[in-house]
């Protein structure tokens, strides 16, 4: 028997197939791009705006009616009170007694070298004064309680110090021409001060200068620089205190 020759099957080629490639959501890139551009620039806008409106605090409580009246300045005159002195060493929460109607000062002394500050609150823990700060030996005076009335005063030192609270009636008196060296509050004679006075003023620290006016009712922010300088500005009538906050040399005598 014979028997055919062997058929051998054809292989056809197969084309080669391309990897598959990654898609890209090309629209959904570009929304979140102009979505990142859109957020930051609002952002940036919104930072400007805020300080650009947002108001200078000092300036804008200048001139208003204070918190509390001056009480302790009119009707029935009284004996001074005795200060209240607190000392100790480091940082500490000095706790002050109730109102009683008077008008006082603070007297700040700090003998370490480093930090010094002194600020008071009120009783739900909030500033409401910076009153004294320094680096080193420190030593002045400033209201207290002229337009907040604070329960508590925080003192953050390095080394001893002492604070003592006294009747604004104490201070000295301003008889037209005043100098120092630091920070302090004087007592202005009404009669001093019948009418509109021009004062000229001069400073020679590195630091703030800051004068305000207190009188019944409301104070006044007359200075509010920084370094050496010298100028003019007026007292009303019926000004009682002048509180003048300075790091340096300054003095603020009545122009002739």
């Amino acid at each position: 028997m014979i028997y055919p020759p062997p058929v051998h099957p054809t292989y056809l080629p197969v084309p080669p197939v391309a990897a598959a490639r990654p898609r890209r959501n090309t629209t959904l890139l570009i929304v979140l791009a102009v979505l990142l551009v859109v957020v930051v620039a609002l952002c940036s806008a919104a930072v400007f705006l805020l300080r650009r409106e947002a108001p200078d605090p000092e300036a804008a409580r200048a001139g208003s009616v204070a918190a509390r009246p001056l009480s302790g300045l009119g009707g029935t005159p009284r004996p001074p009170e005795a200060d209240r002195v607190y000392t100790g060493s480091g940082s500490k929460v000095v706790r002050l007694p109730a109102a009683t109607g008077a008008l006082h000062l603070v007297v700040m002394t700090h003998n370490g070298s480093g930090g010094f500050a002194v600020t008071s609150v009120d009783d739900s823990g909030q500033i409401v004064g910076l009153l004294g700060h320094s680096y080193g030996k420190y030593r002045g005076t400033m209201m207290l309680d002229s337009r907040e009335q604070p329960t508590a005063l925080r003192v953050r030192a390095t080394g001893s110090w002492q604070v003592a609270i006294r009747d604004a009636r104490k201070a000295p008196t301003w008889t037209g021409k005043s100098s120092g060296t630091t920070s302090t509050v004087l007592q202005v004679d009404p009669a001093a001060v019948p009418a509109s006075t021009t004062v000229r003023y001069s400073h020679r620290g590195e630091g703030n200068f800051v004068v305000r006016s207190y009188d019944y009712r409301s104070w006044d922010l007359l200075v509010n620089e920084i370094g050496k300088l010298q100028g003019d500005t007026e007292l009303t009538a019926g000004t009682r205190f002048v509180e003048i906050e300075a790091d340096g040399a300054w003095t603020f005598n009545r122009r002739s």
